[in-house]
């Protein structure tokens, strides 16, 4: 599999297709990937704005400052969905134990995309998908 996908492991920036092309490669399924996947992000202690004495940091209106403890991240996650998906094939992405790929799968992800959320969605043949978070 990895000689077959060299070149997408090469290429920077990391592409949608690149990590479709990885999945179907790696698990035989088909893969299609939802970029921009929002959420909040919690921001720490020293980035928040603080106004008056000598730690007012982050206080600058209109360029700096910041109102609250979290920002949304319109681009945090993607979401993955795979299928359509015979029984077989959707019990290997269950949750341990029933699952056998999922580990694998969550480990390719984060091996490509780094530290990224990313919603697994699981498509049945015929039906509706099943979401399952990662």
């Amino acid at each position: 599999m990895f000689r077959s996908c060299a070149a997408v492991w090469a290429r920077q920036p990391r592409s949608a297709a690149g990590l479709e092309k990885l999945v179907k490669a790696a698990f035989g399924v088909e893969a299609r990937v939802e970029p921009f996947r929002g959420a909040w992000i919690d921001l720490p202690e020293e980035d928040l704005t603080r106004l008056g004495g000598r730690d007012a940091g982050n206080a600058r209106l209109g360029s700096t400052a910041l109102l609250g403890s979290r920002v949304f991240d319109a681009s945090a996650g993607i979401t993955l969905r795979l299928g359509p998906l015979t029984e077989a094939q959707r019990r290997m992405f269950l949750p341990p134990p029933a699952g056998t790929c999922r580990a694998d799968l969550l480990a390719l992800v984060r091996w490509y995309l780094g530290d990224m959320g990313c919603e697994i969605v699981l498509e049945r043949q015929g039906g509706t998908g099943r979401k399952y978070g990662c």
